[in-house]
């Protein structure tokens, strides 16, 4: 006869409370992933917000902003400075260079002045006996300047060509070449600088040739100088 002791059905339920144990921890262990990974999800997402969030300017103390060079102004229309590098060479103001012819014909007795030297308006370059009344004139200069050009000597006669050339040295403009890409950017009135040697001077545009020159096909410009009294400036000078 067999036996069966008491508490025999025993054995299922412990296999059951196991079974529930093993359960139970592993919903702990899912609990604990999925709370790391919404943490990181969270944390995550708070960062993102918060490179959204950064503004894309930057805020300078107004104090500040004069000691970084940096200057406020109201926006508005106004010029927009363009400049263009040319070269050329120095010359007188045409406006003040005379060419000095005898009144009227005759042989030319004295010469007075050479050149290089300088004169004063109405001062003597020549003496010329007139041909009909046998008198003698003096052939004065219209300019102050100096004496550029002199194409008389003592015994020749004077008659329509040119005795002399006078100019003012001092009224010097740079005669500039500007060519096909720099013409538009020309204009009369424009301000401008020339280096002369290690100086600078200042000065304006004072006439822009209508025609191109046939040789250079380039435009030719000119600037009136403001050059200073001690400066060692000379026309034709490059």
């Amino acid at each position: 006869t067999g036996l069966v002791a008491c508490g025999a059905s025993p054995p299922p339920a412990a296999g059951a409370a196991a079974a529930k144990a093993e359960s139970k921890a592993g919903a702990e262990q899912h609990s604990e992933a999925d709370g790391h990974d919404h943490g990181a999800e969270s944390e995550e997402g708070h960062e993102h917000e918060h490179e959204e969030g950064e503004p894309d300017f930057a805020k300078i103390d107004p104090a500040r902003a004069p000691e970084l060079g940096i200057q406020v102004a109201k926006a508005a229309a106004g010029p927009i400075d363009e400049s263009v590098l040319l070269t050329g060479r120095l010359i007188i103001d045409p406006r003040r260079v005379a060419l000095v012819r005898a009144r009227f014909p005759g042989l030319v007795r004295e010469i007075t002045k050479e050149v290089g030297e300088p004169v004063r308006r109405g001062e003597a370059l020549a003496r010329v006996e007139s041909n009909e009344s046998l008198t003698v004139y003096s052939v004065p200069a219209p300019l102050d300047g100096v004496v550029l050009v002199r194409n008389t000597n003592v015994g020749d006669v004077a008659g329509s060509d040119p005795l002399f050339q006078v100019g003012d040295v001092r009224a010097l403009q740079a005669e500039l070449q500007a060519f096909t890409a720099t013409r538009a950017l020309l204009r009369v009135g424009a301000a401008a600088r020339i280096s002369i040697g290690e100086q600078q001077v200042d000065g304006r545009v004072v006439s822009v040739a209508p025609e191109l020159e046939g040789r250079t096909q380039a435009r030719r410009v000119r600037v009136a100088l403001q050059v200073p009294a001690d400066s060692a400036a000379v026309p034709g000078q490059f």
